[in-house]
């Protein structure tokens, strides 16, 4: 289950109208390289973004916001 930063789940979102949810991404990898090399930026990353919500991503140097 997806949940989002009001800790709702995504079936409570879309059943208020006036909480669109306008992104919704599920289980997103992304690597770069293979084999042994391989470099994996995002592992099963799932999040919904409601309509009117601020987002701000906070990470690392090297922890995927930029491939987000």
């Amino acid at each position: 289950m997806t949940e989002s930063t009001s800790g709702q789940s995504g079936t409570a979102l879309a059943e208020d109208p006036a909480r669109t949810v306008m992104v919704t991404v599920e289980d997103l990898h992304r690597s770069y390289g293979s084999g042994a090399a391989a470099v994996h930026a995002l592992r099963g990353v799932s999040f919904e973004i409601p309509r009117g919500e601020l987002v701000a991503l906070k990470g690392r140097s090297g922890s995927g916001k930029t491939t987000l």
